[in-house]
């Protein structure tokens, strides 16, 4: 298994690796793709039949067509 096999493990890192570099004073921002979370909070049904489907199975990137 790869060391992300934990894909919340990448972010954290990532916001680590970045304060490192810049420093204490200087923001960062993360944005948060939650289509994978709410895959994994939610069941079929809630998926599948609330406003909720469009997020089932795609990106944020294929939702705004970039």
């Amino acid at each position: 298994m790869s060391k992300y096999a934990d894909w919340k493990r990448f972010g954290i890192d990532m916001v680590k690796e970045i304060r490192k570099r810049v420093g204490s004073h200087y923001p960062i921002m993360y944005r948060i793709d939650l289509s994978l979370a709410l895959e994994e909070c939610y069941d079929d049904k809630t998926m599948n039949e609330t406003y909720l489907k469009r997020f089932k199975g795609v990106r944020s990137h294929k939702l705004l067509n970039i």
